[in-house]
């Protein structure tokens, strides 16, 4: 499979699961959600982001880098150093404790309120 469609492949996989585990972010990017409305908090639902951040890095890592276009070379950073911060977000302990109000499902109550373009720092 040439890498270009590989990358695409991983990458659709890859956001088709992570919004699962973040259906607040789903809504803001205008994606519908259906079910849960507020991103996990159960400790095998983070374990499981987790697992999942593990392997898109692992299918990053199998392709190359210098044979995807620059546009794909610009995405694959992003997403690699995206997965990588939330991965270690993850691994060292609770992120509620650190970033409390990163916490709040403000997406969420915006969309239950009517008020999708609130800012989020109007609550705090």
């Amino acid at each position: 499979m040439p890498e270009t469609a590989e990358f695409d492949a991983l990458t659709a996989e890859f956001y088709d699961g992570w919004l699962h585990y973040h259906p607040d972010l789903a809504l803001l990017a205008g994606v519908p959600v259906a079910g849960r409305l507020l991103p996990v908090q159960e400790v095998e639902d983070l374990v499981g982001l987790k697992g999942w951040l593990e392997e898109l890095l692992l299918g990053l890592d199998e392709i190359d880098f210098h044979a995807l276009d620059a546009d794909r070379q610009l995405d694959w950073e992003l997403l690699a150093g995206a997965a990588r911060v939330e991965h270690r977000e993850l691994s060292h302990g609770d992120w509620r404790r650190r970033d409390p109000l990163s916490y709040l499902p403000l997406a969420t109550l915006a969309w239950l309120t009517g008020t999708p373009g609130a800012p989020h720092g109007a609550l705090a």
